[in-house]
């Protein structure tokens, strides 16, 4: 046994620390499902959803309650005791939540107390210019008789371009509030609210947030393990590269299928009976190194796994007339535009897949082989038909 082999092992004995980072990461969490967690308009929504005192959570309006706290803790502006008073003892259970009114992320607004609150909610966007003085100049005109109240949101609680007048407040006093919140209310709360506050705690935290106590303990064993660790890192597997090696162990052993020159980002492809119709360009090609003019190609890209139909560099009447063909056959030919570029154009068209889906990386594998069987076995037998057919287009091409 080498020495890296002996540091793997004592990296998966150390059982007990690695279990405390599954206990932060392994859970359901329906943010993460959805594909939540980094989109501003969903958060604002969240915290909307919170702040509605009619709302199922049945909450009432201890959340506004909450968030008034922490605002009168972090407000830099001296504010006079009466204020103060006011916004600790009164009751917010009228408050009417607005989201976008003129550009506002959130505005809660209390007819009872004469209370708004603006809430320019920004997770990873800018403030743009001039864009919460404007705000302010709409409130001042809008509610001339109400105390107003301007929260600058961030992750942690970055300044705006007026300190003085928006406070600002972070998503770790979202969090402090929230948490508040479901242990005063332990006994009473339904289980349902609970747990999506929880998850939505937990998404903040490991998303928007520093977790410091995770950070610290992902610090302590990196330093640890750290060879081990680099060594897991360096032959960490690469799903597009598998991708890529399965589609060329099929083809390959696929006594109809011919590879042509193929990359992991590019995999081509022809059949033995279209290479015998089509025969090969009388020029230098510009395209791969067989001087294919018509070639199949998967573009194997982060976020998307596609398979085209692609007619390369060739003389004008072989491009038109193939052209032609796959116009004149739409339900075989997919997505086919009518006029031709001077150079590629893309016949048929077929979705592997889409990175939407969200799946685990075995399954990813799986379907765009599925995918890609479905083509072999249905698209491919009547894309043959077609070309390898003697009929001649009666499409005009311009």
């Amino acid at each position: 046994m080498n020495n890296d082999e002996k540091l793997l092992i004592e990296f998966i004995k150390d059982v007990d620390r690695l279990n405390e980072i599954e206990s932060n990461i392994d859970n359901f969490n329906v943010f993460e499902i959805l594909g939540t967690v980094n989109t501003e308009i969903r958060h604002s929504n969240m915290l909307a959803w919170l702040f509605n005192p009619n709302e199922v959570h049945e909450l009432k309006d201890l959340f506004i309650k909450k968030f008034i706290e922490v605002y009168l803790n972090k407000v830099t502006v001296q504010k006079d005791d009466s204020f103060i008073l006011k916004m600790l003892l009164r009751d917010f259970d009228d408050v009417t939540v607005r989201r976008e009114w003129n550009h506002i992320d959130i505005l809660l607004i209390s007819e009872a107390n004469k209370v708004v609150i603006a809430i320019e909610n920004k997770i990873w966007s800018k403030e743009s210019k001039g864009q919460l003085k404007r705000y302010q100049s709409v409130l001042e005109s809008e509610f001339l008789n109400y105390e107003k109240i301007y929260c600058f949101l961030t992750p942690e609680a970055g300044d705006s371009s007026n300190t003085e007048v928006w406070t600002s407040m972070s998503y770790i006093d979202v969090i402090t509030c929230l948490e508040t919140i479901v242990a005063l209310k332990k006994d009473t709360i339904n289980p349902k609210v609970s747990s999506f506050i929880n998850q939505y705690i937990d998404i903040l935290r490991r998303y928007i947030v520093k977790d410091e106590n995770l950070e610290k303990l992902c610090t302590e064993i990196y330093f640890k393990h750290k060879r081990a660790l680099d060594l897991i890192f360096e032959y960490k597997p690469d799903i597009h590269n598998d991708i890529s090696n399965k589609i060329q162990s099929i083809i390959k052993e696929d006594d109809n299928l011919i590879l042509d020159d193929s990359s992991k980002s590019l995999i081509r492809f022809t059949t033995q009976k279209l290479d015998e119709k089509m025969g090969r360009n009388h020029y230098d090609s510009k395209w791969t190194s067989s001087n294919r003019y018509l070639l199949f190609e998967i573009r194997n890209n982060y976020d998307r796994k596609s398979l085209h139909l692609l007619i390369g560099p060739s003389d004008e009447t072989t491009r038109k007339n193939l052209h032609a063909k796959a116009l004149a056959h739409p339900n075989v030919f997919k997505k086919v535009k009518k006029t031709m570029t001077p150079v590629y154009n893309s016949i048929f068209t077929k979705e592997l897949y889409a990175n939407n889906k969200h799946l685990e990386y075995e399954d990813v594998i799986r379907a765009v082989e599925n995918k890609f069987h479905e083509f072999l076995t249905q698209d491919l037998p009547k894309i043959e038909s077609v070309l390898l057919s003697e009929e001649q287009s009666s499409i005009s091409i311009n």
